[in-house]
């Protein structure tokens, strides 16, 4: 039986349409068709639980997998248990009996020890991790214990002819650099904010480390709470220190860095000096390739020659833990939120009784965090050919926000994918702002969309930054479970909507109590133009929609089950979808056939009228049947008149 019980049983069966496009294009669908279908198929979305992708983004959080991070055993570990989620849903495979696709993925980690001390001729200062400073992610290893120079803004650029290196000797020195560049020097000759081009510039004029700062009137470059899953390592270490902690280095500096920022801008020239500081740290790097796994696991197409797909994704690592200080990111919005509804998705539309044309893939990434990694990897190495993807719906940081839901597609690239999207959502009377721009790069839809694929990426808006990114306040105590639900149902609709659907909707039978013979009245809808005939027993039912089908269903006490098919023209049944109803039944009202709840002349009237036909199964005829053989003969007789008289009145 499905998830929810509703006064209209529905049995569905989704099928997608071919795609003729070779860039992966949607066909053509009109707008009232798809106002129809959303109008049709709105009760779909009772099968999502909000509830449950709640508990699967809380599940993501726990200590066992601490952060998730790319490379590590936690995150293999994740990768089990979801791989065990998709399985228990009874979703197929990636490639053979694997539902893992694995990758080489970049690892970069801080280690233990970490030190850094700031000696001056007054005192020595014990930075603290976090509060002062953090490891840039362009860092190396190393150890350093040097007077600090002061190089500016770190660059030698030779269109301006400005070289902060110019007048000073930094070889085998700590230099102190400064985020951004000057104003006089153009920016399309050099991009400022290039910070693994400043480290490199320092080690090749023989710097031993480098202290990165934002200018005075900056923004912080590097929040200290947020860390970092990847990084480009050179054979420098390179520590960032905010900007309450930069004026560390300039206290007993006859010229405060204002006043040499200043200087810098008047007379464009760089003003580069020693500063009577000395440094002191040691930093510890793990920058390598590791291995690591997308889990992928699809409901099938009819056709086991289908090529066409729909992809539904979300990224399942995050940051890890950080090992000095041993805390765990936990990444409830990014991206446990995505992946709890993924997975919620996948378990929803594994238990409709559906059929499809299209396959249907459900893919949690890994190497998001460390530049998309896995689903750069998943393009190159598709399951299915990706011109002929219908749509690639990305779910990311979708739990945490007090403000709108964004669908990042492009009505004017994609139309039919965002009719369908704004449809779906106005039907249920859910709020979703289209924004384009949300289409590049930031998430995993980005290498779908670069490859033609109509794509969209799902992201919750969170205006007053509830909860933080990259930061340890991304808990579960930041998740709302509405915003969940509203992710969730509007793109289960969407996934059905941009399907070519075949269901039968089964109105509510009304039966007598107790009695036998059940009639079951509902409609076939999108039948038409499929070589697929969906029946029970014998019975085939009507592919008009404008016709809706009676069958006549025989009841025992107790549980029943009747099988409706779907079957090629050839009678090969490519599935079973099984309807159940409980019932408490009084054989003796077995020859009510005017269900008056009596066996009168009435009924043998009736009977008399069809004696000597056939009965075909589940057809009208057969409630005459009174002994299930397919013909209405004596031995019915026999039944009718062993109950002669009987009345419940």
């Amino acid at each position: 039986m499905c998830k929810t019980m509703k006064t209209c049983l529905s049995i569905i069966i989704i099928g997608l349409l071919s795609i003729s496009s070779l860039n992966g294009n949607l066909q053509a669908i009109n707008q009232e068709d798809i106002t129809e279908k959303v109008a049709l198929m709105s009760s779909f979305t009772e099968y999502f639980h909000a509830e449950e992708a709640f508990a699967y983004n809380e599940r993501l959080t726990l200590d066992d997998f601490e952060g998730r991070q790319s490379g590590t055993e936690e995150n293999n570990q994740t990768a089990n248990w979801i791989r065990n989620q998709f399985i228990e849903f009874g979703l197929k495979p990636f490639q053979n009996s694997s539902y893992f696709q694995e990758f080489k993925t970049p690892y970069y980690e801080v280690n233990s020890p970490l030190s850094f001390e700031v000696n001056n001729s007054s005192q020595t200062i014990q930075m603290e991790y976090r509060k002062h400073f953090v490891v840039y992610p362009y860092s190396g290893s190393g150890m350093a214990d040097s007077q600090v120079i002061f190089a500016g803004f770190g660059i030698t650029d030779e269109e301006s002819q400005y070289d902060d290196y110019d007048k000073i000797q930094a070889k085998g020195k700590i230099v102190f650099i400064l985020n951004g560049w000057p104003s006089f020097v153009a920016v399309h000759t050099y991009d400022g904010y290039n910070t693994r081009y400043k480290i490199k510039n320092a080690f090749d004029h023989g710097a031993v480390g480098v202290i990165l700062s934002p200018r005075p009137t900056d923004a912080e470059l590097v929040p200290l709470n947020m860390k970092f899953a990847s990084g480009y390592t050179y054979e420098l270490p390179c520590l960032y220190v905010n900007k309450n902690t930069a004026p560390t280095f300039f206290e007993n500096n006859p010229v405060t860095l204002s006043s040499l920022l200043k200087s810098i801008e008047e007379t464009k020239k760089p003003q580069s000096i020693p500063l009577p500081v000395t440094v002191s740290f040691e930093v510890h790097i793990t920058a390598e390739t590791r291995n690591t796994q997308n889990v992928i696991g699809y409901l099938p197409a009819l056709d086991p020659d289908s090529e066409e797909s729909i992809v539904i994704g979300a990224h399942y690592d995050h940051l890890g833990k950080d090992q000095i200080t041993g805390d765990i990111f936990r990444g409830a919005n990014d991206n446990a939120s995505g992946t709890g509804v993924m997975l919620e998705l996948a378990s929803a539309l594994s238990e409709l009784p559906i059929a499809l044309k299209t396959n249907i893939v459900f893919i949690a990434f890994s190497g998001e965090e460390e530049g998309l990694v896995g689903s750069q990897f998943y393009v190159k190495n598709p399951l299915f050919p990706l011109k002929k993807m219908r749509a690639m719906i990305n779910l990311d940081m979708v739990g945490t926000g007090e403000g709108v839901l964004y669908a990042g597609t492009s009505s004017t690239l994609y139309p039919e994918l965002s009719e369908t999207i704004q449809e779906s959502a106005a039907y249920q009377d859910l709020n979703i702002v289209f924004n384009a721009n949300l289409l590049y790069p930031g998430s995993d839809h980005y290498p779908f969309h670069m490859n033609k694929v109509p794509s969209v990426f799902f992201f919750q808006d969170n205006p007053t930054d509830i909860g933080g990114y990259h930061t340890l306040k991304d808990t579960m105590d930041s998740i709302s479970q509405e915003d969940l639900g509203r992710c969730g149902n509007i793109a289960i609709l969407t996934t059905l909507i941009l399907s070519d659907v075949i269901w039968m909707e089964i109105n509510d039978p009304k039966t007598l109590p107790n009695h036998p013979r059940m009639k079951l009245t509902g409609t076939v809808f999108g039948l038409e133009g499929t070589s697929y005939i969906l029946k029970i027993g014998d019975y085939k039912l009507s592919s008009d929609s404008d016709e809706p089908f009676e069958a006549y269903l025989p009841l025992q006490s107790g549980d029943n089950t009747f099988e409706f098919l779907l079957t090629t023209e050839e009678e090969t049944v490519v599935k079973k979808f099984p309807y159940l109803l409980k019932a408490k039944v009084d054989q003796n009202l077995i020859a009510d056939f005017n269900q008056d709840l009596s066996v009168n002349l009435k009924d043998l009237t009736l009977f008399a009228r069809y004696y000597g036909m056939n009965a075909p199964s589940y057809q009208f005829r057969s409630q005459f049947d009174c002994n299930l053989d397919k013909i209405i003969d004596e031995a019915d007789m026999n039944i009718l008149n062993s109950v002669w008289g009987y009345s419940t009145q």
